[in-house]
């Protein structure tokens, strides 16, 4: 501090914000609270990195998550370093971390902000990523007849897109144990990329229609028999029905590029 000549040098006393459970640093100790607060006004410097201190993303939690859909058109299209420098500092959050590549179906941007500032960060990508939902995403509701166990649907899945090309997401991201809800897809890449939304959605409505009217025939039959309908249908033993719905047939069909394929 000072002007001129006259420089000193103000010193205060330590404040140590901790996560003990037993032991606190005073009545300043505000535990993690205050360990994000002390992130919130901090920037980092020299110092920091020749002492090798760690940053809020190796200590904390985040504050805030949005999951994304993990397409490497809809990363690009969220924006570059820029955008996300600039969000920081509109949104005044200590750290935004957002996957550099598309390497799983559902990713995470992860910020660490204040309630409002990470709310309003959330909002400002939901925005970007709306915009490029309606000019790259076709959804697809699945039948009340698709009653598909989480392997099968997986095995599908990966069905749809190696056959298309295109990227076929199953919502909500944790859809395992809350269930399918809707299909969204997106185009892949290479050449062939601004076809194969179009043919995936042929193949999922394909599969749809053949998995209601494979439905549609169980239902008849037992209203024919008078069957009770949880009871199983003309043909299958009861074992099978308490075992869960019948593994579809394979069924065999082509490719955009003319590949042959069995799928059930």
């Amino acid at each position: 501090g000072g002007d001129g000549n006259d420089l000193y040098m103000l010193l205060t006393d330590p404040q140590v914000h901790s996560r003990g459970s037993h032991e606190r640093f005073g009545r300043g100790d505000l535990g993690d609270q205050g360990i994000r607060a002390f992130f919130q006004h901090h920037r980092c410097n020299a110092w920091c990195k020749n002492f090798g201190l760690r940053s809020e993303h190796d200590v904390c939690d985040p504050t805030h998550t949005l999951q994304i859909p993990g397409v490497a058109s809809c990363l690009a299209e969220l924006g570059g370093p820029e955008f996300f420098a600039d969000l920081k500092r509109r949104c005044r959050a200590s750290t935004v971390l957002v996957p550099q590549e598309a390497y799983a179906d559902w990713q995470e941007i992860k910020i660490w902000a204040t309630r409002k500032g990470g709310q309003r960060a959330l909002e400002q990508v939901q925005e970007r990523l709306e915009a490029f939902y309606s000019s790259h995403r076709i959804k697809e509701l699945p039948p009340p007849t698709c009653r598909w166990s989480a392997h099968q649907w997986e095995q599908q899945l990966q069905a749809w897109q190696t056959e298309s090309g295109a990227r076929v997401l199953a919502w909500p991201p944790g859809w395992r144990s809350d269930g399918v809800q809707e299909l969204w897809v997106f185009d892949g890449d290479g050449e062939a990329a601004r076809s194969s939304k179009a043919y995936a959605m042929k193949r999922i409505r394909a599969k749809f229609e053949e998995e209601g009217v494979v439905a549609g025939e169980v239902d008849d039959a037992r209203r024919e028999a008078h069957v009770d309908p949880g009871a199983a249908a003309p043909g299958v033993d009861s074992a099978t029905v308490a075992a869960g719905p019948v593994a579809p047939t394979w069924s065999k069909y082509q490719d955009y590029q003319g590949n042959m394929y069995w799928y059930r």
